[in-house]
């Protein structure tokens, strides 16, 4: 006869191609972003003075820099039909603060690539280091040998409910493999339960997931 849950070495691979699933349905591009870029220099340039640079037209994939080096971009962002929030995609291996009316907005780096743009936003300017300090990211890569590599440039729009799902299911996955192998101290030795993570989890995918699907 099965215990409750046979076969629990299947679990761990249903639960990533569950994660991968939900998460290609996060992020959709809707729209690429023009980029132009003034050059790189070891000595710092305030916006100020940036905005009056020559930025030159640049394609992705672009390489840029040396190391510590600062560079400023200048993005046009086109107008859409999008009704819900816009985000712009900025895909770089230095980090870089991206800069609205001349006020720093919003901080990019190797854990955070998707900013949400105030509606009609016009040229955007984005100061860049070419470093990458968070290393701790599954995402990191460090600099290639001809400076950061700027990637991807684009506008794109966020599935909440899928970005949602995939939130809860993470947090459930890590509560579950966190949780210790306890033995309940309620009932007597030859009728106690063993509670381990294996056996807990797949409850709470198969439902969570269950929910997000039918909603």
């Amino acid at each position: 006869m099965f215990p409750e849950n046979p076969f629990l070495q299947l679990t761990l691979p249903r639960v990533n191609r569950t994660f991968s699933r939900i998460h290609a349905l996060i992020w959709t591009e809707i729209a690429p972003v023009s980029c132009s870029f003034a050059g790189s220099q070891a000595t710092p340039v305030t916006w100020a003075s940036a905005r009056k640079l020559a930025f030159k037209p640049v394609r992705t994939p672009f390489h840029w820099g040396q190391l510590f080096d600062q560079g400023w971009f200048k993005l046009d962002i086109p107008r859409t039909k999008e009704k819900g929030p816009v985000y712009l995609h900025w895909d770089d291996q230095g980090e870089g603060t991206a800069y609205i009316d001349g006020v720093p907005f919003y901080g990019y780096d190797v854990a955070h690539r998707y900013c949400a743009l105030p509606k009609k936003t016009g040229a955007i300017y984005i100061e860049s280091l070419c470093l990458q300090s968070a290393i701790w990211h599954p995402s990191a890569t460090g600099l290639d040998p001809h400076g950061s590599k700027l990637s991807n440039a684009a506008l794109f729009t966020r599935n909440d409910l899928a970005w949602n799902a995939w939130h809860d299911l993470r947090m459930l996955f890590e509560i579950a493999m966190a949780r210790p192998t306890t033995r309940s101290n309620h009932r007597p030795p030859e009728e106690s339960v063993i509670v381990r993570p294996s056996m807990s989890f797949p409850l709470c995918i198969g439902d969570c997931f269950e929910r997000w699907t039918t909603r």
